[in-house]
């Protein structure tokens, strides 16, 4: 299989992600939450709180990303880390990063 075309799309997902964590970063407004209302404050933990659960996906994403990296250049892109069988190519389209295809 070549692999150069599901590095780039990891490469290129990668890049999306660490823009999009780093601009998460920035809005975070509840390390300035001295300036709220008290009224407003459990629409602010609300939201904080969603905010560090999409900063945990994306860093899941990340890690799973180097992960796949990894294993292309080890060559063992595309095999099932459970069954060691093949994964199918419309599987990795779907998601360059799995690790294991449909049947595992």
């Amino acid at each position: 299989m070549d692999t150069s075309r599901f590095e780039k799309l990891l490469r290129d997902e990668k890049t999306k992600l660490g823009a999009e964590q780093k601009e998460n970063a920035k809005e975070d407004e509840f390390d300035n939450a001295d300036h709220f209302f008290p009224e407003e404050e459990a629409d602010q933990v609300e939201a904080h709180d969603i905010e560090l659960s999409m900063d945990r996906t994306i860093g899941n994403s990340l890690e799973d990303i180097d992960a796949a990296l990894e294993r292309i250049e080890k060559g063992t892109y595309g095999t099932c880390e459970a069954c060691g069988q093949a994964i199918d190519e419309a599987r990795l389209e779907a998601n360059p990063a799995a690790r294991t295809h449909t049947q595992c």
